[in-house]
């Protein structure tokens, strides 16, 4: 092509890599578009596990507190008994 005209040559080579660009993008964009989908999932199951992470923190709490009144009863069960 570059014997006969070099503009059609270089429009032909243009064309040749707009087709190229296009089937590689048919291929890139849908991978693209489930990153995208998968990174907000991600997003939403950190916040998901971060509340409960704070759910079982205020229960490891409660327990706790119990827990140390459960030892006060024992001592004054233990105080009495003697």
């Amino acid at each position: 092509m570059m014997r006969k005209s070099s503009a059609a040559a270089n429009l032909a080579n243009w064309v040749i890599n707009v087709v190229k660009f296009h089937d590689i993008y048919e291929v890139v964009e849908p991978l693209k578009k489930s990153a995208e989908a998968s990174k907000a999932e991600a997003e939403q199951k950190g916040e998901e596990l971060r509340v409960v992470k704070e759910r079982v923190a205020e229960i490891v709490a409660k327990v706790d507190a119990l827990r140390l009144q459960l030892a006060e009863a024992e001592a004054k069960k233990a105080a009495v008994v003697a």
